[in-house]
């Protein structure tokens, strides 16, 4: 079982992680994204996005996710619907443990772009 390596890997499926993939792989990065086992980015969770460039009509957020997957995608970015369960940065290379099986991989690039959580105010009343 040998342990695979990527020039870099980037842990965050939204808007930056993804776009962040698309420079890689067009940079010759052969990049490896870590989405999650859920694209559950704000993005992708909203409706009409109306001030995304190039959208004058607006476009949904899950749509402009999946226009910019597809293009990171088509540029050589590796998909991996795994949840990432552990980095460790203290040496290069870095070393990644993903997935239900806590498979490993090693980078020498890391890209954090784990996005935020939209915290619910539930006032009284």
């Amino acid at each position: 079982n040998t342990m695979t390596h990527s020039k870099c890997c980037i842990i965050g499926g939204g808007p930056a992680g993804l776009t962040a993939a698309l420079y890689a792989a067009r940079a010759g990065l052969e990049p490896v994204v870590f989405v999650g086992i859920q694209t559950s980015s704000q993005l992708s969770t909203t409706t009409l996005v109306e001030n995304f460039p190039g959208f004058p009509e607006g476009v949904m957020g899950p749509e402009l996710v999946d226009m910019i997957m597809k293009q990171a995608t088509t540029h050589g970015a590796q998909v991996e619907w795994a949840d990432v369960a552990a980095v460790d940065l203290t040496q290069k290379p870095f070393k990644i443990t993903y997935g239900f099986d806590n498979s490993e991989m090693t980078a020498e690039t890391v890209i954090l772009a784990t996005g935020s959580v939209a915290k619910r105010l539930h006032p009284p009343g």
